[in-house]
């Protein structure tokens, strides 16, 4: 959950870059076969989310300046300089790059984690 959705209240509006930071929170979830902060309660981790700063990929030389762009641009927690949809779909590589990455996350969580799919 993006942290302007935890804080923003019944008053508070929030828009599509909300969705974005989900997409690069998803990024990540794939990248290491868990999402950031899993290790704590759900209650705990959706108050810490707005506190700590932004999350990034834990193994950094395993993924590409590209990705860690991508992660970047969709996680950053100042919601005025995050990307919105369309700025990312004005990047020509965004597609290709999320769909070849989404592949390879795929092909790299399917071979290592625990858990068989079996059991999912």
């Amino acid at each position: 959950m993006a942290p302007e959705v935890i804080v923003a209240g019944e008053s508070s509006v929030y828009d599509e870059k909300a969705d974005v930071w989900s997409i690069g929170i998803t990024a990540i979830e794939m990248a290491e076969c868990a999402p950031p902060l899993y290790d704590l309660h759900p209650m705990r981790a959706l108050f810490m989310i707005p506190n700590n700063k932004a999350p990034t990929l834990a193994k950094k030389s395993k993924w590409s300046k590209e990705f860690h762009d991508f992660i970047s641009q969709t996680v950053n927690k100042n919601v005025k300089k995050r990307h919105d949809s369309k700025s990312l779909l004005q990047v020509c590589l965004f597609l290709l790059l999320f769909v070849l990455c989404t592949f390879r996350l795929y092909l790299l969580l399917l071979s290592s984690c625990s858990t068989p799919l079996s059991q999912v």
